[in-house]
């Protein structure tokens, strides 16, 4: 392979994703959008769950909406990170720490933070297995609110 291959490679712009140390063995990942797809799509408990209304409000439908669709669509929100956005919130999760580590949860290892659009929960901050998801409302809000969360 030519050399002008190789430090065209080494000079493309990446996506830093970075990991935050949020408690003692506990370190919060900023989700590539690959991992973040991979949570906003997974059939576990809470897909499982989750009733035909339900999914056909979520989605604003007129008619039925499959699991596979609505999935799909939650999928589909998943967004990357910025490097303010994880500034942002490596500051609100630098001051969340000292007050985790007072409880000593059984919090796992690794906690998945996921950035979305916000459309597949109107909006809403949540948890999915051991991700946290933040939609753009949320990231564009005061520091204190994001804190608060």
């Amino acid at each position: 392979m030519p050399c002008y291959v190789w430090l065209l490679a080494l000079l493309a712009p990446t996506t830093q994703v970075a990991d935050v140390q949020l408690a003692e063995c506990v370190q919060a990942h900023f989700a590539t959008v690959e991992e973040a797809r991979q949570i906003l799509a997974a059939r576990d408990d809470f897909a499982q769950a989750i009733s035909p209304f339900d999914r056909q409000a979520r989605l604003q439908s007129a008619g039925p909406v499959s699991l596979d669709d609505w999935l799909a669509f939650n999928a589909a929100q998943a967004k990357p990170w910025s490097e303010a956005e994880q500034a942002k919130v490596e500051a609100a999760l630098g001051k969340l720490r000292p007050k985790l580590e007072k409880f000593r949860l059984p919090l796992p290892e690794k906690i998945l933070l996921v950035r979305t659009t916000g459309k597949e929960e109107s909006g809403a901050a949540y948890t999915r297995q051991a991700a946290i998801v933040l939609p753009d409302g949320m990231l564009k809000s005061d520091d204190d609110k994001l804190e608060r969360l």
